[in-house]
């Protein structure tokens, strides 16, 4: 650090370069500090620029990348006005290990006594989606690291963009425009990323389309018999619309309630949980058919189908059946939940 023509009167020009612990990397600044007050050394002015360069972000357990940073301070010692923008063009999350480009701009106020940070606003485009951001990274007394508690607004980005994020699978399971609200909480401590994050939202999907073909045609096969087509051959492509839910993750499971989505001529509602360790899923609900048993089938099927309507009659007219998806997220089982078919009966 060069510091040129400090005083108590005055205020010194600096140069400085510093080894940034973690995540590590090389910080090069400039500025001007001072006048110092004596009295209050907090008080002290500061402004200067700030260039950070290849930081690694795997010295931070649970995440990966190397992370670039610019931007301009000015302030006071206590509360420093942060503007800069970083760029980390492999970030990913070791659960998934998938890498994405992920950019953002920011305002932040620094304590620069201590470290304290509180995000004014975050603007970050993962892939070719945006996610807006506000909170605080703060110390925690007697754990080590930061507290990182977050805000998040997601409008109309690609969904398979963020489930990169979180998914070792290439192929998302759904892909669409998603708005999201949310809350991001990182405590402080030594685990792994995805040991401590827990987040807590909902979310909402106008259209959406499953890529797994084999999902796909059984959500065709749903629509058409909902529609009273008993000969459904799951051929097509029936857009899930309305698709929308709460959510909340601890421990690498996703959790689901209130979880909704139409087809023409079924709705559905689940609640249930996505393992995103062992990659499985197990959802229970209801499927709501616009159409009668009776309607769904044919020959003596439609027979034994009209002596059961009475069991799973929907009010308002239609059909409503218990449903079970559960196993392996590619190739889920997807059918009648058999325990409560048989204590409804």
């Amino acid at each position: 650090m060069v510091v040129c023509s400090f005083g108590l009167a005055q205020s010194a020009t600096f140069q400085g370069s510093v080894i940034n612990p973690l995540p590590r990397g090389r910080i090069e600044t400039t500025g001007r500090f001072g006048p110092w007050n004596a009295d209050n050394p907090e008080l002290t002015p500061i402004t200067g620029d700030y260039v950070f360069k290849d930081a690694n972000l795997d010295g931070i357990r649970g995440l990966g990348g190397t992370l670039s940073s610019v931007g301009t301070y000015r302030g006071i010692l206590e509360r420093i006005d942060v503007e800069g923008q970083t760029e980390t063009p492999d970030f990913s999350i070791d659960l998934a290990g998938q890498p994405v480009p992920l950019t953002t701009r920011f305002k932040a106020v620094v304590d620069g006594t201590n470290g304290d940070t509180w995000l004014e606003r975050v603007d970050a485009r993962v892939a070719e989606s945006t996610i807006i951001a506000k909170g605080a990274v703060v110390r925690t007394a007697d754990v080590k690291g930061r507290r990182v508690s977050l805000e998040l607004e997601v409008v109309q980005a690609r969904l398979e963009d963020l489930l990169k994020l979180a998914m070792k699978s290439a192929t998302p399971p759904l892909v669409g425009r998603v708005d999201v609200s949310a809350t991001f909480l990182l405590p402080a401590g030594t685990a792994s990323v995805m040991d401590r994050l827990q987040l807590n939202g909902r979310f909402k999907l106008a259209q959406a389309r499953f890529s797994s073909i084999n999902v796909q045609r059984r959500i065709n096969v749903l629509s058409r018999r909902g529609r009273g087509d008993e000969d459904s051959t799951g051929e097509g492509n029936s857009v899930v619309s309305n698709l929308r839910g709460q959510f909340a993750l601890r421990n690498g499971r996703l959790s689901f309630s209130e979880l909704t989505f139409a087809v023409p001529g079924t709705a559905i509602q689940l609640t249930g949980v996505y393992d995103l360790r062992a990659d499985t899923v197990d959802f229970v609900g209801e499927a709501l058919f616009d159409s009668s048993l009776a309607q769904m089938t044919s020959g003596f099927k439609s027979v034994l189908a009209h002596l059961a309507q009475p069991f799973f009659r929907r009010p308002g007219g239609g059909s409503r059946l218990p449903i079970r998806i559960s196993g392996p997220r590619t190739q889920p089982s997807f059918g009648l939940d058999m325990r409560r078919v048989l204590r409804r009966g």
